[in-house]
């Protein structure tokens, strides 16, 4: 709807209505504007004419004093749409084809040839699918952000002013298939009769995760301040802007947010899906463990863990804001650093056997955070989800114990029926830990948006279980 030509020359605006872009100021009017060809000119020549200035309906952007031939902005009552309903988009086929090979290696070694130690590593890649709906995101509908305004009890839309450009979907045509690399190496050694130790390293990494980014916006320093504030020059703050620039004092108010600059003017968000997540894993397991001898057995075993990445699921609000990106990479959800695990069964007289099992668990992370819509340099509206504590999951749920009880009695029907009747009891203590996945704080500016996914849950509580077993 409008056109930027090479920004060399300084654009002039017709602002005191005298029909001529002179750089004066006319009596009863206002000085007209005269702005340095750069780059941030067409920003600020855009804000302009999304605000209703006379330059928006009735004159011109000249490429010098006087000048209302239009060869620099041409603009309109239609300039604030960017890409208007009703434009034809023709489809276009995606056909991906990926031909993939996994390959699987293991070694096995017993250093004393007694039977009684085993040294063993493995290494794979296991790849995993593009399942349908990571390639018919293109098939949606574009989206468009409208401000509303509530006066006298009625809302009126502000068209012109605050109807942001279509927010787009695109899908990567080279889309590879993701896949995890893993390898372990471990030992295990007899220690006693029905009595054996295990210690397993692991490491897995995922690569060419799927994510979904914002490609058309990036972050800017815009300085705030009064009139006199020179809002291009930068003051090394990400978080001055609020609501794009004030076009009548050419000044920034802080909003506690970073400001984000448009690329392609014509859209609002570009949502772009490719590979480009990444993820890895690390755990140690020691594991001691006794096969049942003189009726009893029990497993104890130690893990530690570190989970570390970029995202968990490839539609997360991850990757929407450029401005978090180096703050999104870290702990994932279920990255839990300690879990302690004992379970023992003993089988008594009378074909009774009881057993129970035991296990800590630290906690897992989860991430403050702010949600709120803030709009862009050219208005575009966007939901912003950003991380006030400058990390996602830094924060960490409390730990919390487990203890699970069982109950079986075999018996025989009829002579030839042999059956098991079963009692469980789970979380045994009755607990309800909270797990909290977000902390929604309100915004700067005192909006509060809630978590559209769930921001905790509890556990469910003690549990009974009655079960019954036929084998004929």
């Amino acid at each position: 709807n409008f056109e930027i030509n090479p920004l060399t020359d300084t654009f002039y605006c017709d602002l005191d209505g005298d029909g001529t872009c002179n750089g004066q100021t006319e009596p009863g009017g206002s000085a007209d504007l005269s702005i340095p060809g750069n780059s941030d000119s067409a920003i600020l020549k855009s804000i302009f004419s999304r605000n209703n200035f006379d330059c928006s309906r009735t004159s011109n952007w000249g490429a010098s004093p006087g000048d209302m031939s239009g060869s620099g902005i041409v603009c309109s009552a239609s300039v604030a749409g960017g890409v208007r309903e009703g434009t034809d988009i023709d489809p276009e086929d995606i056909s991906i084809g990926n031909t993939n090979v996994a390959p699987r290696f293991s070694i096995s070694y017993d250093p004393f040839a007694d039977g009684k130690t085993k040294l063993y590593g493995t290494w794979g890649r296991l790849y995993g699918e593009l399942f349908l709906n990571t390639v018919v995101r293109e098939q949606r509908a574009d989206t468009q952000s409208y401000t509303f305004l509530q006066r006298d009890e009625t809302v009126q839309i502000l068209r012109d002013v605050t109807e942001g450009a279509f927010t787009m979907y695109q899908v990567d045509r080279d889309l590879r298939t993701p896949y995890t690399d893993e390898w372990t190496i471990g030992f295990e050694r007899e220690l006693a009769p029905e009595l054996a130790v295990k210690v397993v390293y692991t490491q897995r990494k995922g690569k060419q995760q799927l994510q979904d980014i914002d490609v058309n916006h990036t972050p800017v320093d815009r300085r705030g301040g009064d009139a006199t504030s020179d809002v291009f020059s930068g003051d090394g703050l990400f978080d001055d802007c609020v609501d794009g620039f004030n076009a009548i004092t050419i000044t920034c108010t802080p909003d506690g947010q970073p400001d984000l600059e448009v690329i392609n003017p014509n859209f609002n968000q570009i949502f772009y899906l490719s590979n480009f997540n990444e993820s890895e894993y690390r755990g140690l397991e020691i594991v001691l463990s006794k096969r049942l001898h003189r009726n009893w057995l029990f497993e104890a075993s130690y893990t530690w863990s570190e989970a570390e990445g970029n995202a968990e699921a490839f539609l997360s609000l991850l990757g929407d804001d450029p401005s978090q990106v180096d703050l999104e990479d870290g702990f994932l959800n279920y990255d839990q650093r300690h879990i302690f695990k004992f379970f023992a069964v003993a089988h008594l007289p009378k074909e009774f056997s009881v057993g129970g099992a035991i296990t800590y668990a630290s906690g897992l992370p989860f991430s403050v955070i702010n949600r709120d819509f803030v709009v862009d340099d050219l208005g575009n509206a966007t939901f912003r989800t950003v991380f006030p504590t400058a990390q996602r999951n830094d924060q960490r749920n409390r730990d919390y114990w487990t203890f699970d009880f069982n109950l079986k009695k075999s018996f025989t029907i009829g002579g030839r029926v042999r059956a098991t009747a079963s009692f469980d009891v789970f979380d045994l203590l009755n607990t309800d830990d909270l797990r909290i996945f977000s902390v929604n704080r309100a915004a700067p500016n005192g909006l509060e948006i809630f978590d559209p996914g769930q921001p905790a849950t509890r556990e469910f509580g003690r549990r009974f279980q009655f079960g019954l077993e036929f084998y004929f």
